[in-house]
């Protein structure tokens, strides 16, 4: 039984948590500002917001809304990223699978020695033959032996094979995979259909958001280019520039991230202090912490070395501590969190949104789930399938066919796992080989795959 107390105490471990690493994280946050490769025009309003907000803390005028909205705001700045993310994989796809024209070591020589007609020949140390490279393939996925990383090494195998499907086989391998949300949440199907729909390019930008501008052109070229007559020189160039932007976006990520941290740690604060008691000289002293930190960030572009030496004083006497009020709000509340809202339902919703923002999912909403949530039916997947098959039909009918394909293997890589057996899983990769005939693209492909089970797993 979770205390009255231990559910206060709890809470004042989360805020002095928040208190802590937002001190530490935004001084963090204002040295990298200042990296050459800095995405400034996608997070510098952004930062701005947070920091006025940061401001009005200090004078005690911040609202939990504000705060609230830039939350929202950020998120949203987000799916933006992860839009032109997706949208350069599927060009990043295709750009793999014709590098081998213009290096050709890619691609196997022909030859006649009895080891290349007994089906054992190799492909930079892998075997060419399409039965013997699916055989494998699953010898190296099951090498891994834990089940979570074999299953994530099959999902990155079927988004790398070459896939010459047609519109209705796909369609129904696609079904096969949202079968296995029967039965489960309503939420659960919604989430894998909207994930098929970033995958399928549904939601291809229209126009160059703020800080994205490059990117769109980028998308611009990638969406003219025709890619059977491309040649060398365009394609190093459109190789080089995709190369680059994947690069913006992922510094935008880890920046969007970093303000993301920022302004949850600072929602958490303004959600719970009200409530808890702190140590007057404590608190005292990361307030001060927050506003040197908030003075270093407005004079940023004229800070010197010694500004950011001045600041990083103060840090030595906050180590240890974030982890230690982490180990309370542990102790108190962690596992408890449900128990605990029912046992005071006063504090029942800071509680609940507390235990989500001390969570590690940086993006998490915070908005309350429905009470009730349908089951997925037979019936419910038939009609979201109708709605989902005839967009993509649609859209797919203005792309060149290599993008398409490209959406349909990053599909089948997002989907349920769907096949029934080791023995059909390699049947398809045998038979996703064997069906392209161009090899320099089936060669990319195993070389891509055989990358991807190299890889270790963290």
């Amino acid at each position: 039984m979770v205390t009255a107390q231990q559910i206060k105490r709890g809470l004042g471990a989360a805020c002095s948590y928040a208190y802590v690493r937002l001190a530490m994280n935004d001084y963090t946050y204002c040295g990298e500002a200042l990296s050459e490769d800095f995405p400034h025009g996608v997070v510098d309003d952004l930062a701005d917001d947070f920091h006025s907000a940061l401001g009005k803390y200090l004078d005690g005028t911040l609202s939990l809304d504000e705060i609230g909205a830039l939350r929202k705001r950020i998120v949203e700045r987000m799916m933006w990223n992860s839009t032109y993310a997706d949208c350069f994989q599927a060009y990043e796809y295709v750009l793999n699978r014709i590098e081998g024209r213009f290096t050709p070591k890619l691609v196997p020589k022909k030859d006649e020695t009895a080891e290349a007609k007994s089906g054992a020949s190799r492909i930079q140390g892998h075997p060419a033959d399409p039965e013997t490279t699916a055989e494998d393939i699953l010898a190296c996925i099951r090498d891994h032996k834990q089940l979570p990383v074999m299953n994530y090494k099959i999902h990155e195998v079927l988004g790398q094979l070459p896939v010459r499907l047609t519109k209705k086989k796909f369609f129904s391998m696609v079904d096969a995979g949202l079968s296995m949300c029967l039965d489960l949440d309503r939420g659960s199907l919604d989430g894998i259909i909207e994930a098929i729909r970033w995958e399928g390019l549904l939601n291809e930008p229209q126009r160059g958001e703020k800080g994205y501008e490059e990117a769109f052109a980028l998308l611009n070229r990638c969406r003219e280019t025709d890619y059977s007559k491309l040649d060398a020189q365009t394609y190093r160039r459109l190789s080089e520039s995709l190369s680059q932007i994947c690069q913006f976006l992922e510094k935008a990520v880890w920046c969007l991230a970093a303000v993301m941290n920022l302004a949850n740690d600072l929602y958490l604060i303004c959600l719970t202090r009200q409530h808890v008691l702190m140590d007057a000289s404590e608190e005292a002293r990361l307030l001060k912490i927050l506003r040197k930190d908030k003075e270093l960030f407005d004079s940023l572009h004229t800070a010197s070395d010694k500004d950011f030496e001045e600041a990083e004083k103060i840090f030595p006497d906050l180590e240890g501590k974030q982890e230690a009020y982490y180990e309370q709000w542990d102790r108190f509340i962690g596992g408890a969190g449900k128990a605990a809202r029912k046992r005071d339902s006063s504090l029942g919703e800071i509680l609940r949104q507390a235990d989500l923002l001390m969570s590690d999912n940086v993006f998490i909403s915070l908005d309350v789930p429905e009470t009730e949530t349908a089951r997925v039916t037979r019936e419910l997947i038939t009609q979201l399938e109708e709605e989902l098959f005839r967009d993509l039909s649609d859209s797919w009918e203005k792309q060149p066919k290599v993008v398409v394909r490209a959406c349909m293997a990053k599909i089948l890589a997002r989907i349920p796992f769907f096949f029934r057996s080791a023995d059909e899983l390699k049947d398809y990769v045998a038979a996703s080989l064997a069906s392209c005939e161009d090899e320099v693209e089936r060669a990319a492909s195993i070389n891509l795959i055989y990358g991807i089970l190299n890889e270790e797993f963290d």
